[in-house]
């Protein structure tokens, strides 16, 4: 079973636990209204009766949760690909599970030399008005070679002529490509 379904079972099983010592508790009450109207007016309520402390027992293992514990599944180490790259360019010995060896490590680390950050890169800008014009051209271009071929204005068709345009289409496609 799963942990889920055992935690169902168990959450059933103090719910109906709960409702039992409920179920105690009215009827204890429902005894206590009637001896006191029987006359023993002039004593007090009789101490917590035993469904009572049961019921709140019972609350007071429902309150309590049991929680899993989670382990990080990071992968890079925090701060980030500028960490890793830090950490990679110190020449530190491969990661070693002694932590005596791990504090030897970070002292030798902190000790060199603060590493450059490197210089922000921005993003390029959109293509020149020319990138989208040569890639359209070059595809209208392979196109009507193509369809010139068959339709016989150069004589019969031939593959010399089929290939020279599937060029020009496949120029286009990767001029397509380097289009922002």
């Amino acid at each position: 079973m799963s942990e889920d379904s055992d935690e169902t079972l168990a959450d059933d099983a103090v719910e109906a636990d709960l409702e039992a010592a409920e179920t105690d508790v009215a009827a204890e009450n429902a005894e206590t209204a009637e001896t006191a109207d029987e006359g023993d007016e002039g004593e007090e309520a009789a101490p917590v009766s035993e469904a009572k402390a049961k019921a709140d027992a019972v609350i007071a293992e429902r309150k309590v949760v049991a929680r899993r514990t989670v382990t990080s599944r990071r992968v890079t180490p925090k701060g980030g690909p500028a960490a890793a790259k830090a950490k990679a360019s110190t020449d530190a010995p491969p990661a070693s599970t002694s932590k005596a060896r791990d504090a030897k490590k970070t002292a030798s680390v902190t000790t060199k030399a603060p590493v450059a950050t490197p210089q922000q890169v921005y993003a390029k800008g959109p293509s020149p008005w020319w990138v989208p014009a040569i890639m359209f051209g070059l595809l209208i271009l392979g196109a009507l070679i193509i369809m010139t071929n068959y339709m016989g204005v150069f004589g019969d068709a031939s593959n010399v002529r089929l290939v020279i345009g599937l060029g020009f289409i496949l120029g286009g496609i990767v001029t397509a490509t380097q289009y922002r």
